[in-house]
């Protein structure tokens, strides 16, 4: 029988880094976003697991009141003056 190795895989390399959270917890919830696998949330099920619209559900649930109005202002064109 041939000799096999199989290369260890480094985990502080290889880390599963969320593109929504960055793996950071939100400033209001406290939570990570519930796509993340380290959030006790996370389900990779392929019908019924996380996905995007739960990264929506933890960008805007960590929006401040602030971020907010500057938000729809600018998506209704508020923040323009009509000088």
């Amino acid at each position: 029988m041939a000799n096999i190795i199989i290369p260890k895989i480094d985990s502080s390399k290889n880390k599963y880094k969320c593109s929504i959270c960055k793996n950071k917890r939100g400033v209001l919830t406290g939570e990570y976003c519930r796509n993340n696998e380290i959030s006790p949330h996370y389900d990779d099920d392929l019908i019924t697991g996380t996905d995007y619209i739960d990264c929506w559900v933890y960008i805007r649930g960590n929006e401040t009141e602030e971020e907010h109005w500057d938000r729809l202002k600018k998506e209704r064109g508020w923040d323009k003056t009509d000088n």
